[in-house]
């Protein structure tokens, strides 16, 4: 089949918050924890067309690649990819990474 890929990207948040909390009944101070972090990352991901998942590719926010955790250079021995932006967002420069990084093998070793 034709090597066609879909990417889209997915930004996410480091903490997990809710709108929602438990308290008992009559409370009169909730503590909401990680309300107000608001940091994120931007997932980039891709699938062929036919069906096969590409390695996912992280961009965080950050001017050096010291602004990737440390703990990720595991998931690099699978084929993911992590990058970094001034605001977390994905870039063309990011995107022709992927593609030169991730896209590109994945389709020549099919």
């Amino acid at each position: 089949m034709h090597p066609l890929t879909s990417e889209d990207q997915q930004g996410l948040k480091y903490v997990q918050t809710k709108s929602t909390t438990m308290a008992k009944k009559g409370s009169k101070v909730v503590t909401v924890k990680g309300a107000g972090d608001k940091r994120q990352l931007s997932l980039d991901w891709g699938v062929t067309a036919d069906g096969d998942i590409l390695p996912p590719q992280f961009v965080y926010g950050g001017k050096t690649k010291r602004s990737i955790p440390r703990a990720f250079t595991k998931y690099m021995k699978k084929g993911w990819r992590a990058t970094q932006t001034a605001n977390h967002w994905r870039s063309t420069l990011t995107k022709v990474m992927r593609l030169k990084k991730i896209v590109i093998p994945f389709i020549k070793k099919k």
